[in-house]
């Protein structure tokens, strides 16, 4: 279960990460706030133990 739990994790921020740059590309994200998304998600990704949390950052 922890396994399946990790993968589903990575998988969820990868996506995250692609929207935000597809984002960014379209021109509908700044460039600090593109930087902030992804300082987020790899937080995240490195804190895998807890829970997922990207809006409190």
């Amino acid at each position: 279960l922890h396994e399946t739990l990790a993968e589903y994790r990575v998988r969820l921020l990868s996506g995250l990460k692609r929207h935000f740059h597809a984002k960014h590309t379209e021109g509908l994200l700044s460039d600090r706030g593109l930087r902030l998304l992804d300082w987020c998600c790899d937080s995240a990704l490195d804190e895998a133990d807890t829970p997922l949390d990207l809006w409190e950052r």
